[in-house]
């Protein structure tokens, strides 16, 4: 079982990237400050499966392989940009969960712009300045401005039951 997390580029979005581009971004830092996370699951899996959806990563606070010792931790901002949350309606689900999605200012070679997926975020914790808009809305001037290291919730277990992002 997988479990997407934080993407390059959001496929929710209609947006799309090859893996090769993702190394092109400098401007990401990690969506955490704990010296305690570590990589669960990233770009590949153990038999070279890709990680769905373009290569996610998630992120625990606990040991590897062993979700009963998982708990939450602080999940930041990865860099500055215009953010909103949905929570995985069952008329529309993709097993994320709680869920926020960041529009980074910095765009690629083509002028599109970069996003990030936060994904299974803990109920109540998603700040109020965060409006809830759904995941496909692309009007971006209702969106938030965040920067890179703001609160944007707890790692929890909404979408698939493990706690992570």
């Amino acid at each position: 079982m997988y479990t997407p997390t934080m993407l390059w580029k959001s496929a929710l979005l209609g947006t799309t990237m090859t893996i090769a581009a993702a190394a092109q971004p400098h401007f990401l830092s990690l969506p955490f400050a704990s010296q305690n996370i570590q990589v669960q699951q990233g770009w590949y899996y153990n038999d070279g499966r890709l990680h769905l959806p373009k290569g996610a990563i998630d992120y625990i606070n606990g040991s590897l392989d062993r979700s009963a010792t998982w708990q939450t931790f602080d999940v930041t901002a990865a860099a500055d940009g215009v953010a909103i949350w949905d929570d995985d309606p069952a008329s529309d689900p993709s097993h994320y969960g709680n869920m926020v999605i960041i529009r980074h200012n910095q765009t690629d070679s083509q002028g599109r712009h970069y996003f990030t997926l936060y994904a299974h975020i803990q109920s109540g914790t998603i700040p109020s300045t965060i409006p809830m808009l759904g995941r496909r809305n692309k009007n971006y001037a209702q969106w938030t401005p965040v920067r890179a290291g703001d609160f944007l919730g707890q790692a929890g277990s909404t979408g698939y039951n493990e706690c992570r992002i």
